[in-house]
């Protein structure tokens, strides 16, 4: 009998803890996290990854909102947006705008419910929305839970501002399921995570900040030409409060049309587009453009994105020319560099001017100048077909051109090291 009632207890023990195992809500571990908004147009919005699998308030899954606000006309915040044929952003007002959740859901027999909450600024969580079906015995489901920025606003903080100034807000969300049916757990309800165990936790950022030709002014200063591509260096005067990605823009002809730092929208009203790469975001940087043909002009134009997607106005337009291997030979005349470069660049710069201004001067210099002409023209073309090659050129000429630099503190500390050295290893034979 007593072993009778010991093994009952284990096998009911057993199916909660298994029931309480598979009644989750979890981000699909098969796709990358992605989040839709909702307008008049369909379009993604930014979203991070949590650290760990976002069951846990210290580490949960981002979104990035981007809101409509108080501009309209040309300064209207979509046109900054870095997506074609969105016409309206998210409106905390307007209960259609909507913000699509894909989360993952395994549940027992028992009807279940899913929820949303909301921490609000009293740090109470407060139910924001409920997905209208229910779940029995489901496994392994994908559903997407739609939720309007009003709901989530109705149990936070009054939203409204966003359509009268610029405005950055964060909420905490927590979505979970329970047997709990909405008639017991209405919107508006407090309740509390550790409670309904097996969710997941959202934050969610919103924002309407965009960056006016006054704040960032991007700028593209050289295109240096390569064989099938070409190699942007851009900067700009002020950097993004929540920086993403930099970002081309490639015109399919001269864009004569566009006037300088404009929205991004006045670009997407000519042919062409952003390149499909993001760059990691810097202040400054170089970028380099591929599988472009060689001797035709390139039209391009740089952007910085931030996390909300919200793009800096379009730097002015810069044109680039790839040139072929045997034409930037021809230009260069510096030909083992370039051929190891495949490029215009500084390191080939600097012995050209060297070449220019010291070795001529001299009967030595003049001599190797004109054996280098004699025979590096023969294996150039040889040399840029070998990649291993052209890594050996590009490391002798790096090297090189530190040495050239830097060949005074390479002395100084070269001495200083050896002085260093002898003191360490005399120290016993010397008195002070």
């Amino acid at each position: 009998m007593r072993k009778t009632l010991l093994l009952s207890f284990l096998l009911l023990w057993s199916v909660q803890v298994f029931s309480a195992a598979v009644t989750t809500v979890r981000l699909n571990p098969d796709i990358d996290l992605t989040v839709t908004g909702t307008t008049t147009t369909t379009f993604t919005i930014g979203s991070a990854e949590p650290s760990d699998d976002a069951t846990a308030e210290s580490a949960p899954a981002r979104v990035y909102v981007p809101m409509d606000g108080p501009l309209t006309g040309p300064g209207d915040e979509v046109k900054y947006f870095a997506e074609k044929e969105v016409s309206a952003l998210l409106d905390a007002t307007n209960t259609a705008y909507k913000v699509n959740f894909p989360v993952y859901i395994n549940a027992t027999a028992t009807t279940f419910y899913l929820y949303a909450a909301v921490k609000d600024i009293g740090n109470n969580y407060k139910v924001a929305a409920i997905f209208p079906s229910t779940f029995n015995g489901s496994t392994n489901v994908n559903e997407t839970f739609s939720i309007n920025i009003k709901a989530l606003c109705d149990q936070t903080v009054d939203c409204t501002n966003f359509a009268i100034s610029t405005t950055e807000k964060t909420y905490l969300s927590y979505f979970f399921l329970t047997s709990t049916a909405p008639t017991s757990l209405p919107i508006g309800t407090t309740i509390v995570p550790g409670s309904y165990t097996g969710g997941i936790y959202y934050e969610i950022n919103l924002s309407n900040r965009v960056y006016s030709s006054s704040q960032i002014a991007p700028s593209i200063s050289k295109i240096r030409p390569g064989d099938g591509r070409v190699i942007v260096e851009y900067s700009a005067d002020a950097s993004m409060l929540k920086p993403k990605s930099v970002r081309l823009y490639k015109f399919d002809s001269n864009p004569a049309g566009l006037s300088d730092l404009q929205p991004i929208a006045k670009a997407f009203q000519l042919a062409g587009g952003l390149t499909e790469t993001e760059y990691p975001y810097s202040a400054s940087g170089e970028i380099t453009l591929n599988n472009l043909p060689n001797g035709v002009d390139t039209y391009l134009a740089v952007v910085y994105l931030d996390l909300y997607r919200f793009s800096s106005v379009v730097s002015p337009v810069s044109i680039g020319k790839p040139q072929s291997i045997e034409e930037l030979l021809k230009k260069n005349s510096c030909f083992l560099l370039t051929a190891g470069f495949g490029e215009d660049h500084f390191v080939i710069s600097y012995f050209r001017n060297f070449r220019d201004t010291i070795l001529v001067k001299s009967f030595l210099g003049r001599e190797f100048i004109g054996l280098y002409y004699e025979t590096a023209p023969k294996y150039a073309l040889a040399l840029y077909k070998s990649e291993t090659l052209r890594g050996l050129v590009r490391i002798s000429g790096y090297i090189l051109y530190f040495l050239f630099n830097y060949s005074i503190a390479i002395i100084f500390s070269g001495l200083l090291l050896s002085f260093f050295f002898y003191f360490f290893k005399n120290r016993e034979k010397i008195k002070i």
